[in-house]
């Protein structure tokens, strides 16, 4: 598996995996990959996009927009494999934190996250709709200062 950055001539190879049901809508996040600041990333397996990730770059900081794996290919490490690339990448830049939000309730992607260096950093009330009414989102950090990825 290997990770390939999406330009706008790609969006094409998406409309296929975006249901617009859960998080950012397949249009905005099109609209925003034409800014200069956002970033987006695939994984495909045999021609099939199977995982995709979005950021947004600030002076000292980056965004995840969103991030998702084709159920059919959850924890085979494509979202790891994704995440793990683009912090590679940022740790030639200047930016010092990387910053997502997820539902409280998501468990698996939690552990993911903690398991990759991010950490809590805050909570948003009521910021997600739900089949059961609003729910909370975590917004965890990590830290791509030197000190915090190699302690030695």
């Amino acid at each position: 598996m290997q990770v390939f950055e999406i330009g706008v001539d790609d969006l094409s190879e998406l409309t296929s995996f975006y249901d617009d049901t859960d998080g950012p809508s397949f249009d905005a996040l099109s609209q925003l990959l034409q800014k200069p600041h956002t970033r987006a990333f695939r994984v495909s397996i045999h021609g099939n996009v199977v995982g995709v990730l979005w950021l947004l770059l600030s002076d000292d900081a980056v965004e995840i927009i969103d991030i998702r794996v084709a159920e059919a290919h959850r924890r085979q490490g494509i979202a790891s494999l994704l995440l793990e690339t683009m912090t590679h990448g940022l740790l030639t830049q200047d930016r010092t934190d990387i910053f997502l939000d997820v539902r409280e309730n998501n468990g698996a992607a939690i552990a993911l996250y903690e398991r990759l260096g991010f950490s809590l950093e805050s909570r948003r009330r009521g910021y997600y709709r739900g089949a059961q009414g609003r729910e909370d989102a975590l917004v965890m950090r990590k830290s791509l200062k030197p000190s915090a990825i190699d302690p030695s």
